[in-house]
C-alpha cells in the first residue's frame, strides 16, 4: 500500500510539472503573439502618423511652438494681453439696462408669435435657394449643386422655441454643449502691415517669400500691405492646429472664427471634430489680440480689412501639408468676411481649393444702411461690449503712449466707452487707431464686393476659386441683403450662393435632436462643397 501510494504521488507530481511547463510555453506563446500584435499596431500607428510628423517638421521651418519675441515690447504685450479689466461707465450701465428690457420684450413677442404661427400653419415649409452662374463651358457649379442637394435634404429647421431669427441665434449658444478638442499652439511671424490708404486691396503675402528673405508686398504694387523683413515691427499670430488620427482626407481646412471668438468657439470645435473624424487637419487662425494673444506694435491691432495674416497662415499650412494637399478656407461670421475678402483680393494667388463663408458679408457697407437698423438696436450692444473687453482693455497702455504719437485724452476714451454699436466702435477705435480716414473706406476695404457698385463688382471679378456663401434670410445680426448675389454672380462665375429662409446667425439648428446635431447642417454643407471642389479638380486634371 505504501508503494502504491508513493507511486500515485510521484505520478501526480510529474503531471503537475508537465502542466506547469505546458502553461509556461502557452503563456510565452501568448506573450509573443501579444507582442507581435503590439508591434504591428505600433508600426501601423507610426505609418498613420508619418504624414503628421512630416507636416510638423515642415511647419517648424516657418512657425515656432513658443512666442517668437522676447524684447521689452513683447513683455509689455504679454502683460497687456492678460488685461481684461474694463471699467464700465454709468452711461453704459443705463444703456445696457434699457437694452435688456427691450431685448427681452422682443424675444417674448417672438416666442408668442412663433407659437401661434405653429398652431395656425403647422405644415409651413422652409425653402432653400441656390444661386450660381450657369455656363456651358464651365459645369463646376452644376456639379457643386448636385453634391450639395444631399446635404440640403438633411436640413429640416428646428421647431418652437426655435421660432424666429433671434431665437435661432440665441438658443444654440445657450443650450448647446461640446467637448473640447486637443490643439497644438503654433506661432507664425507676420508683418505688422500698416494700412496705406493710397493703395487698393491686392494679393496675399505669405511666409514662403519671407522665409527666403524676399518681400512680395514691395514687389507687387497692387497690395496695400508692406512687410519689413527682420524688422522689429513684426507681429506673431497664433495658429491652433488639430491633427486627425490619420491624415488621409482629400482636403484640410483653415478656419477663421467670429468677431470676438477663437478656437474655443463651440461651432469651431464642432467643425474641427467633424473634419478630424474624416481625416482632415484643421488650423484655426486666431485674430490678433484675441484669446489673450499679445500684440506688440501700437498700430498692429486686428481689423477686418487686413488679409495678409490669412495669406501667411495659408502659406504656412500649405508648406506643412505639401503642395499636393488641398486646403479650403472656412470663415464663420466675421471670419466669412475675411475669407471672401482674401480670396477676392488674392485672385489667382489665393492658393486654396475653395472658400466657404457662413453668415458673413460681401458688402459690409450695406449694414450701414437701413438693413442694419434692427441689428444696431437689438444685437450690437453686447457685441460692442465684448469688443471693448477684447480690444480696448488690452490696448489702454498703447492708447496713452505719448512717445509714439498715440496719446488720446480722456475725452477720446469717453467717446470709446459711449460707443454702443459695432460701427460706432469701429469709427472711434479702428479708424482712429489704425489710420482709416473714414468708416466708409474701412468697410469698403473690408468688403469683397465693396459698396456693391461698379467698382466693387470690378474688384469681385478677381475671384478665381470656388466660393460658397451660406446665409439665412432671418439672420438678425448680419442681414442677408449684404451679399448681393445677383451682382456677384454677374461679376464672377466662381460665386455660389446658398440661402435658407430660416437659420438665424450661425444657427441652422435641425429639427431632429438639435442638442445632438448642433451645427451639423453648415458643417456638412462646407465639407461637402470643399470635397466637391477637390473631386471636380481631380476630374478636370484626369
Amino acid at each position: 500500500m505504501m508503494n502504491e501510494r508513493a507511486t500515485v504521488i510521484k505520478l501526480l507530481m510529474d503531471m503537475d510539472v508537465r502542466l506547469r511547463k505546458f502553461s509556461t510555453k502557452l503563456g510565452s506563446r501568448r506573450d509573443a503573439e501579444e507582442r507581435g500584435k503590439l508591434a504591428t499596431s505600433t508600426s501601423c500607428n507610426v505609418q498613420k502618423n508619418e504624414n503628421i510628423l512630416l507636416a510638423r517638421r515642415r511647419l517648424a521651418k516657418v512657425c515656432s511652438r513658443e512666442y517668437p519675441f522676447h524684447d521689452a515690447a513683447a513683455a509689455a504685450a504679454m502683460i497687456d494681453a492678460r488685461n481684461s479689466e474694463y471699467i464700465v461707465s454709468w452711461s453704459e450701465v443705463l444703456v445696457t439696462t434699457l437694452w435688456m428690457f427691450r431685448f427681452l420684450f422682443v424675444l417674448m413677442c417672438g416666442l408668442a408669435s412663433g407659437f401661434l404661427t405653429g398652431l395656425i400653419y403647422p405644415q409651413k415649409t422652409f425653402g432653400i435657394e441656390m444661386k450660381y452662374a450657369v455656363e456651358e463651358e464651365n459645369c463646376a457649379n452644376k456639379y457643386f449643386a448636385k453634391r450639395l442637394e444631399v446635404a440640403l435634404k438633411k436640413y429640416e429647421p428646428a421647431a418652437w422655441p426655435f421660432c424666429n431669427g433671434d431665437w435661432r441665434t440665441l438658443l444654440p449658444f445657450l443650450l448647446f454643449k461640446v467637448k473640447a478638442v486637443q490643439y497644438e499652439r503654433w506661432w507664425l511671424r507676420v508683418p505688422a502691415c500698416p494700412y496705406r490708404p493710397n493703395k487698393s486691396s491686392g494679393a496675399t503675402q505669405g511666409v514662403a517669400s519671407a522665409a527666403q528673405g524676399q518681400t512680395e508686398a514691395e514687389e507687387d504694387p497692387s497690395t496695400p500691405f508692406q512687410r519689413s523683413i527682420g524688422e522689429n515691427d513684426d507681429e506673431a499670430c497664433a495658429l491652433d492646429i488639430a491633427w486627425p488620427n490619420e491624415l488621409n482626407a482629400k482636403c484640410s481646412y483653415l478656419v477663421l472664427h467670429g468677431l470676438n471668438g477663437g478656437s474655443d468657439d463651440m461651432y469651431v470645435i464642432d467643425f474641427v471634430r467633424e473634419a478630424n473624424a474624416k481625416g482632415s487637419a484643421v488650423a484655426v487662425l486666431i485674430n490678433r489680440g484675441l484669446m489673450h494673444t499679445p500684440v506688440r506694435g501700437s498700430k498692429s491691432i486686428f481689423h477686418g480689412a487686413r488679409t495678409c495674416d490669412v495669406g501667411a497662415a495659408l502659406d504656412a499650412f500649405r508648406l506643412a501639408l505639401g503642395d499636393n494637399h488641398n486646403i479650403a478656407i472656412v470663415g464663420w461670421s466675421m471670419g466669412g468676411i475675411l475669407a471672401t475678402n482674401f480670396v477676392v483680393a488674392a485672385g489667382s494667388k489665393a492658393n486654396c481649393i475653395a472658400a466657404i463663408s457662413i453668415c458673413g458679408a460681401l458688402s459690409s457697407t450695406t449694414i450701414l444702411q437701413k438693413y442694419g437698423d434692427r441689428s444696431r438696436k437689438l444685437w450690437q450692444l453686447p457685441l460692442t461690449t465684448n469688443l471693448k473687453k477684447s480690444f480696448l482693455a488690452p490696448n489702454i497702455r498703447k492708447l496713452k503712449l505719448k512717445d509714439q504719437g498715440n496719446f488720446f485724452d480722456q475725452k477720446y476714451l469717453t467717446s470709446l466707452q459711449n460707443a454702443h454699436t459695432v460701427d460706432a466702435f469701429d469709427k472711434a477705435f479702428v479708424c482712429t487707431f489704425v489710420g482709416f480716414p473714414t468708416l466708409l473706406e474701412y468697410y469698403n476695404t473690408m468688403s469683397a464686393i465693396g459698396a456693391a457698385d461698379s467698382q466693387g463688382c470690378s474688384r469681385f471679378a478677381h475671384l478665381k476659386c470656388p466660393l460658397l456663401v451660406l446665409h439665412a434670410d432671418d439672420d438678425p445680426i448680419i442681414p442677408h441683403q449684404v451679399n448681393h448675389p445677383d451682382l456677384a454672380i454677374k461679376a464672377s462665375p466662381f460665386a455660389f450662393f446658398l440661402s435658407t429662409k430660416v437659420g438665424g446667425h450661425v444657427g441652422f439648428s435641425t429639427k431632429n435632436s438639435p442638442l445632438k446635431s448642433r451645427w451639423a447642417f453648415p458643417i456638412d454643407a462646407a465639407i461637402t462643397f470643399a470635397s466637391a471642389a477637390c473631386d471636380f479638380k481631380h476630374q478636370s486634371i484626369s
